[in-house]
């Protein structure tokens, strides 16, 4: 749309503009697991894999607890020390780090806006191939 409208009169018409950035992301993230598409990661080398199983062991806890959760409930994303650090280090993740197009909560209304943009922030394996990560992220999000 060019301008916002009021949901009451456009909703079940016209997209919303969250849901099309939803959309787009599902393509290549799994909202239940955050796993990234398998276009996007590669196979650990095993000295790698070897050194971060050497790591997860000696360190334990310690590797992966310096995050300031808000609560003791608050949970990382996996509780096996060696599998969290694959994570952070071999297996592609992504983030949105910004959203604008939105009011803030105290002044926005029921209107649906004409944009949503967002930055995102994808952190790929060392060794994977960028040019088939961009033709892949060409491909899917175009």
């Amino acid at each position: 749309m060019t301008e916002g409208v009021h949901s009451g009169s456009s909703s079940g018409i016209v997209p919303n503009t969250f849901r099309i950035l939803r959309s787009l992301l599902n393509r290549i993230e799994n909202q239940e697991t955050g796993e990234l598409s398998p276009e996007l990661n590669i196979n650990v080398p095993p000295n790698r894999y070897k050194e971060l199983y050497q790591c997860a062991e000696l360190l334990g806890e310690k590797a992966v607890s310096e995050f300031p959760f808000i609560t003791p409930e608050a949970e990382r994303v996996h509780k096996d020390v060696l599998q969290t650090l694959l994570l952070n280090g071999w297996r592609s993740q992504m983030a949105v780090t910004c959203l604008s197009g939105y009011p803030t909560p105290d002044q926005a209304g029921n209107v649906m806006l004409p944009y949503v943009e967002a930055k995102i922030s994808i952190r790929l394996p060392p060794t994977i191939d960028r040019t088939k990560a961009v033709e892949y992220f060409t491909k899917v999000l175009t």
